[in-house]
């Protein structure tokens, strides 16, 4: 039998902590704010009798609402009393936000939950967030939703119906489509589909800041089982949906902020946070992967390793490519602040801090290193920890960007390049490698063109098998 969503529904714990709410009874939502609900569009506007929306006169592309007074929003968690007793809201405004297909609900009083302060904005996908940066594409989602967790099943007048429940479940799917600006649309990846009931419930990412908001849950492609049609409703013979798309909420930030009204300017460590531009920069967030992943693979008995940044899911853990550098390979080293060429404004700058550390590992015989970005003064000024690669372990060479699959505007994208060596590194037999973050431009020979041409080449140090080892680091594992 093929499953909507997953079979196992999600605890009352993990409702509340992505603030996963039901939406008038039908649709699936997520708390914004605690007071603030965000669902797809189509689950509050009004329909005529064949189905369509109904054009609203006053709000140009926008569609006529339905009506605020029978409209209600349920959370399946108590209010800390341990009751068990799930909460109820009555709705007092609605924003919709077309052509996304999203709708913003204000609440009459919020809700009771330990996750966001009051009037805290939940993590919201956005530009500078690693590892995705804002981009939806190739995204590794988390989706909930509380509508049809069984398809129908047979043909014909021995078919089954499908199923629900009104419980929320948990699924896993990647974006194979993010093409257009309104939609992106994805695939499953652990066998369950979005499916009815599920529209306007919220997909999640995992970025370094937490688990980010990304869309609603808005169409999807359906199959029925052979004999039947859409009566008595559209989903009751449902047998598969093989796509599904989402409505970004990424265009919608500064919108969906100028309805609730502005956010405080930082939100307090345990909460998940506000709308991006007071959290870490692209640097602060590499330079902590590195800082993560050197632990993590401390702990598993190596000097110490450095991302590749290829990221995986197998079935609940995210995990991230990872080489690490077995002792034998790897010298430690604590250079004084001046003999690096840092000064105090490039410290927290992470392609400055590689080049450094390439100017640094030049100049004591070694083919390339890296920072360990774990720095102190020992009563004798900053001293930065470093790590230098051993002849053994590592070579170094300049490789031109037609070689690592590069554009020159990708100079300045660091994961592009460390992934890029990567495969660079694989394919000519290395177990992995980095790139120290120069480049230059150089004239070579070209006999096919009939003289000289310029072209660019990247510095890149390249690690052997015989010190080193690839290992897929897990980074967190969704909930079940």
């Amino acid at each position: 039998m093929r499953q909507a969503l997953r079979g196992t529904a999600v605890s009352a714990a993990v409702q509340e902590e992505f603030g996963l709410v039901t939406v008038n009874g039908s649709c699936s939502g997520c708390l914004l704010r605690p007071g603030w609900v965000i669902t797809a569009a189509h689950c509050v506007e009004q329909r005529d009798a064949s189905g369509n929306f109904v054009p609203d006169p006053d709000r140009p592309g926008q569609n006529l609402l339905q009506s605020l007074a029978p409209m209600s929003i349920g959370a399946g968690w108590d209010v800390g009393d341990g009751s068990g007793t799930a909460q109820t809201r009555t709705v007092v405004r609605i924003e919709t936000f077309r052509p996304y297909d999203v709708a913003l609900l204000q609440l009459a009083s919020p809700f009771v939950q330990t996750t966001l302060a009051p009037d805290q904005t939940r993590l919201v996908n956005a530009d500078g967030q690693f590892p995705y940066f804002g981009s939806e594409g190739g995204m590794a989602l988390t989706v909930f939703g509380r509508g049809i967790f069984q398809f129908a099943t047979g043909s014909g007048d021995t078919a089954v119906p499908s199923q629900s429940d009104g419980q929320y479940r948990v699924g896993y799917a990647r974006v194979t489509d993010a093409t257009d600006p309104a939609l992106y649309w994805y695939a499953s990846q652990d066998g369950g589909f979005i499916a009815g009931g599920d529209s306007g419930g919220p997909s999640f990412a995992w970025t370094l800041s937490g688990y980010a908001l990304v869309g609603v849950h808005a169409l999807a492609t359906v199959e029925r089982a052979p004999g039947k049609d859409d009566t008595p409703t559209p989903w009751t013979w449902v047998s598969a949906t093989p796509k599904a798309a989402d409505a970004p909420l990424r265009p919608l930030r500064e919108q969906l902020d100028a309805v609730m009204g502005p956010a405080p300017a930082k939100a307090p460590p345990q909460f998940i946070g506000v709308f991006p531009g007071t959290g870490p920069s692209r640097d602060d967030q590499l330079i902590q992967t590195f800082r993560t992943r050197a632990v993590k693979v401390a702990e598993k008995g190596f000097a110490t390793g450095f991302p590749n940044f290829y990221f995986a899911r197998y079935g609940l853990d995210h995990v991230g490519g990872t080489i690490m550098l077995r002792p034998g390979g790897v010298q430690w080293h604590t250079p004084p602040q001046a003999e690096l060429g840092i000064p105090d404004t490039a410290l927290g700058d992470f392609g400055e801090r590689m080049r450094a550390v390439a100017r640094y590992a030049s100049a004591h015989g070694s083919p390339g290193g890296f920072p360990a970005f774990f720095d102190g003064d020992y009563g004798d000024g900053l001293r930065l920890g470093t790590y230098l690669l051993t002849p053994r372990a590592a070579e170094w060479r300049d490789v031109s960007l037609y070689h690592l699959n590069l554009r020159e505007n990708q100079l300045g994208d660091v994961e592009a390049r460390f992934r890029a060596t990567q495969d660079y590194a694989t394919a000519n037999g290395f177990v992995g490698g980095f790139p120290n973050m120069f480049h230059a431009r150089t004239s070579v020979f070209d006999p096919f063109r009939g003289g000289r041409r310029e072209e660019i080449v990247c510095g890149t140090v390249l690690v052997r098998h015989e010190e080193a080892q690839w290992a897929d680091i897990l980074l967190f594992r969704d909930p079940a």
